[in-house]
């Protein structure tokens, strides 16, 4: 089949359509009091733009996935490309399941049920070992992929949940994140407190190491890196704010005195 050159949205319309070479711009009369929207070529340099996206790229729609029954809130995907996990709005613990779907397919492979409020973020391990999951109703839950499966249906199952102590959180968590090496992940909440887990010294996640840190404003966002050409355990933590700030963190796993390990703060991005 012919590949579109682009796209182009036109007047009054709600969707863009497809542009070929073929197509030749349309000529309008000078009383118009507009001029039609129309694909031009464009040699990217840099990033594209929102604008550029909306108007001269074309997505079109090839599945449509059905099984929520509330708006979808999250979603994840392998590194592999072989799985899709989704999360929607809920109030109970029925909606508030993650559906896995099977990318080759397009079809329900699996529904994996631990919180009761909606899942607000979730993120697959780089490894795609684990998939960690995180809610409204402040916990994380841990799945672990399934290697030799008698039920082809059973892709992950649960394999840990966040403690139940005054140490983690108290607020609504808003986001997730794995370090690189698939060892640790960071969770950041409402409240403004950031913790990054770790298994424990027999390698299990139902008794994780914890590593806090607090800041003054709602922790929103957060991403997991580590310093390159290190043989060390170091890794660079960034973490966006309510208020707009975007926190930028050294942390190493060593325990202190204080109890929130090795944080050191780097620099602050503002507006």
């Amino acid at each position: 089949p012919t590949i579109p050159q682009g796209a182009s949205v036109p007047s009054l319309g709600l969707s863009n359509k497809a542009v070929f070479e073929s197509n030749e711009e349309k000529k309008y009369e000078k009383t118009c009091d507009y001029s039609e929207p129309y694909f031009t070529a464009v040699d990217l340099n840099e990033p594209p733009t929102e604008e550029h996206l909306m108007q001269n790229t074309l997505w079109p729609e090839v599945q449509k996935l059905y099984g929520h029954g509330y708006d979808i809130f999250s979603m994840a995907a392998t590194h592999d490309g072989s799985l899709l996990a989704s999360a929607c709005k809920s109030t109970n613990v029925q909606h508030a399941a993650v559906i896995i779907w099977d990318a080759k397919t397009w079809k329900l492979a699996q529904k994996l049920q631990s919180h009761s409020l909606t899942v607000t973020q979730m993120a697959f391990s780089p490894d795609d070992h684990f998939l960690v999951t995180v809610s409204r109703d402040r916990t994380w839950s841990i799945f672990e992929r399934v290697k030799d499966r008698e039920n082809p249906n059973e892709h992950y199952k649960l394999t840990a949940k966040s403690p139940k102590s005054s140490s983690s959180h108290s607020r609504i968590i808003w986001s997730c994140a794995w370090s690189p090496d698939s060892k640790y992940f960071v969770t950041s909440s409402r409240e403004g407190k950031a913790i990054v887990w770790g298994m424990s010294e027999f390698q299990k996640w139902n008794n994780p190491e914890m590593w806090p840190l607090k800041l003054l404003d709602s922790i929103t966002a957060s991403a997991f890196d580590c310093f390159p050409s290190h043989n060390i355990e170091k890794y660079i933590l960034i973490l966006g704010t309510e208020g707009g700030l975007i926190h930028i963190y050294e942390w190493q796993p060593i325990h202190r005195n204080d109890g929130e390990g090795s944080w050191k703060h780097l620099n602050t991005l503002s507006n």
